[in-house]
C-alpha cells in the first residue's frame, strides 16, 4: 500500500517543480536538457536576459519562414534527418511526426488524394493545426471523415477512441469533413465539396534526433 502513495507524492512534487521550473532563472544548457528529457518537447524558447525558459509540445516555426530573435529570446526546435526542413516540412517530437501545410486550395476528396491528412488524435497535434490554421487560413482539412455508415474515422482507418475534440455544436448534420480552425485549439467539421489548404502527415521511426534553432 506505500508504494502508490509514494508514487503519488513524487508525481504531484515533480509537477509543482517543473510549474515553478519555467520562471526560475536558468541556463541554456539546462533548458535544452529540459526538452531534450521530457518526450513532449519538441520546441522551447530561452529568454537569455531573464534566464526563462518555456518548452512546448508544438512546433511553430511551421507558421513562420523565420523566427529571429526579439528582446533576447531565442527559439530551437527539434529537427530530424528524414524530415525535410528545406522543403517546409516539420518534426514534431510530441508525435514523432513529420508534418507539412499544402496551401493550395482544394475539396476534400482531392486533398485525401494528394496525402495522408494529419491525424490530429492527440492534444499536441489538435494544437499544432490550430497554430497552422490560425495564421495561414480560417480552416485547414484534417484527416477525419464521416463514413456511410455515420461513424466518424480517420482518413489512416483508426477510430476516434477515447479522445474526442470536437468545439462547442460540432459535427453538423451535413458536413462530414473535418477541419482546424483559428478560433480554439479543438476540431470542427464542415462540407467536403468546399477547397481548404490542408494538412499532411508522414511517420517517423522513434529513433535519435537533435534540437537546432
Amino acid at each position: 500500500m506505500m508504494v502508490p502513495a509514494i508514487t503519488l507524492s513524487l508525481a504531484l512534487t515533480n509537477l509543482v517543480v517543473d510549474n515553478l521550473l519555467s520562471w526560475i532563472p536558468t541556463s541554456l544548457v539546462d533548458c535544452s536538457s529540459r526538452c531534450f528529457h521530457n518526450t513532449s518537447c519538441s520546441s522551447f524558447f530561452y529568454h537569455q536576459g531573464h534566464g526563462i525558459c518555456h518548452v512546448n509540445t508544438v512546433v511553430y516555426s511551421v507558421v513562420s519562414d523565420t523566427l529571429t530573435p526579439s528582446d533576447g529570446v531565442l527559439y530551437y526546435e527539434w529537427k530530424h534527418e528524414d524530415c525535410d526542413d528545406s522543403a517546409g516540412r516539420k518534426f514534431q517530437r510530441a508525435s514523432w511526426l513529420c508534418f507539412y501545410l499544402v496551401k493550395s486550395k482544394r475539396a476534400y476528396i482531392l486533398a485525401s488524394m494528394s496525402c495522408l491528412l494529419l491525424t490530429a488524435n492527440t492534444q499536441s497535434k489538435v494544437d499544432q493545426a490550430h497554430i497552422i490554421a490560425s495564421r495561414h487560413d480560417a480552416r485547414v482539412w484534417l484527416g477525419g471523415q464521416k463514413t456511410i455508415f455515420m461513424d466518424w474515422l480517420w482518413m489512416s482507418g483508426e477510430t476516434f477512441g477515447n479522445f474526442l475534440a470536437w468545439s462547442d455544436g460540432y459535427p453538423e448534420i451535413g458536413k462530414d469533413c473535418m477541419v482546424a480552425v483559428k478560433s480554439t485549439p479543438q476540431w470542427a467539421s464542415d462540407t467536403c465539396s468546399k477547397t481548404r489548404g490542408f494538412i499532411c502527415e508522414v511517420s517517423i521511426p522513434q529513433e535519435t534526433s537533435y534540437c537546432n534553432y
